[in-house]
């Protein structure tokens, strides 16, 4: 325990005495009081076994020095001995603290946070090691920037204070220190509060996430409007695409296009002049016992929509082949196939670069082509490029991009967290 580590250069007096009504003290960190002439461990009244030491103790009391009182032993005669441990300055009260750590040292110093942290009866303490002194003109001393050293039972956490957006943060540097001061009573401070570690790039992360979430729910924001705009681009490629629909055909002959190249005739069902515009563009073809695309499905769904839709559909589709797997049943071939429209005319239309994926497998033959079905205007490549804008907003907003404040550096009103470089971080022993 950390309080035993230090009782040799803290300021310690070493107590024995009695409880005045015979009962049992048991062990446990707790404070001393002093009222008239009277010495009270949180509120149970005591006698000291050496009377010359209660002087002692009403000088360290009328002098407003922190302390812990820590048992030592407990004897068969009812007697029993602690030691007073003593503080600099003045007790430091901090509410919740989190330090930020790299991930090599996560892991360990948040297993070692009992050997950090200790109870004084209901509420956390620990020590920290520093040259901070209280500014009396400041109320809050929180609010005043300094580094120092959070103490364990085997090493020294160096911790930098900074202030971001007026809330405090804390972050650990990067290499520990084994070292004491040897000095009693110089610079160890008792902070009243609960300490936790947090790893570094995650706590960023979700800083930012969270301040560029108020930003864009007051409005106005560039994250808003991007997102904004690729919803809406999202939305007018649908409309296109619904314009033109479903097209029925029933496949024709091969033909060649090129050395390299076989193309198909498919003659629509009925005369289709407004289809010109297609030459040069990418179809999507299904047969006829397909299911409609989802956003001929649900022809008022949105773009954002569509994508959840989508989502849901394919873990469905993947759900219902490990169930198949599991079941020894027969796995139905999942068919992908698209094509560029060569030239159309008003009652066929040739195709070209036709591509077939079975079962995510790329194949050279045109036996998967079904021989009806109908097409509709491909979504995917421009399904591509929206979703890398999606991405890419995504890790931005998150700070989970290289840079992770880039979503500050664009939002006017985000507070941008200086920090210092993590890489080459020393791993704690």
């Amino acid at each position: 325990m950390v309080l035993e580590e230090i009782a040799t250069t803290s300021g310690i007096y070493n107590i024995r005495a009695r409880t005045k009504d015979g009962s049992r003290m048991d062990k446990y960190n707790c404070f001393i009081s002093i009222r008239s002439s009277d010495i009270s461990l949180n509120g149970k009244a005591i006698e000291l076994i050496h009377k010359n030491q209660q002087l002692e103790i009403s000088r360290l009391l009328s002098s407003g020095t922190p302390h812990v009182c820590y048992f030592d032993s407990v004897f068969d005669d009812g007697t029993f001995s602690f030691n007073i441990h003593c503080f600099a300055g003045e007790r430091l009260d901090w509410g919740n603290v989190t330090v930020t750590v790299n991930k090599e040292n996560i892991e360990t110093l948040t297993k070692d946070i009992n050997n950090i942290q200790f109870k004084v009866m209901e509420d956390d303490y620990f020590i920290i090691h520093s040259s901070f002194k209280r500014d009396k003109n400041t109320e809050n001393d929180t609010m005043d920037n300094f580094a120092f050293s959070i103490i364990d039972d085997k090493k020294l956490i160096d911790v930098e204070r900074l202030n971001v957006d007026e809330k405090l943060w804390y972050q650990a540097k990067r290499k520990p220190r084994t070292s004491r001061n040897a000095e009693p009573q110089s610079n160890y401070f008792l902070v009243k509060g609960k300490l936790e570690f947090a790893e570094h790039q995650t706590f960023i992360s979700d800083y930012q996430k969270k301040q560029l979430e108020t930003i864009m729910q007051k409005g106005g924001s560039y994250l808003d409007a991007w997102r904004k705009y690729t919803a809406e681009r999202g939305n007018i490629l649908l409309n296109n695409v619904r314009k033109i629909g479903k097209v029925y055909f029933t496949c024709g002959e091969e033909k060649t296009v090129s050395s390299e190249s076989t193309g198909i005739i498919l003659y629509l069902d009925k005369e289709q002049p407004e289809l010109k515009f297609l030459e040069n563009q990418i179809i999507s073809i299904f047969s006829t016992k397909d299911l409609d695309p989802i956003f001929i499905r649900d022809s008022n769904c949105s773009w954002d929509d569509y994508l959840l839709k989508k989502r849901e559909e394919i873990e469905a589709k993947f759900n219902a082949k490990k169930e198949a797997r599991e079941n020894n049943d027969a796995i139905e071939d999942e068919i992908f196939i698209e094509a560029e429209v060569e030239r159309v005319s008003n009652k066929n239309i040739m195709l070209k670069n036709i591509k077939i994926r079975v079962n995510n497998f790329d194949t050279d033959s045109l036996d998967k082509f079904p021989k009806k079905g109908f097409f509709v205007l491909s979504t995917l490549g421009d399904e591509m490029q929206i979703q890398r804008q999606n991405d890419a907003w995504e890790s931005i907003a998150n700070g989970s991009c290289g840079i992770q404040h880039l979503g500050a550096l664009l939002e006017a009103d985000a507070n941008i967290i200086q920090t210092q470089n993590q890489r080459g971080a020393v791993k704690l022993a």
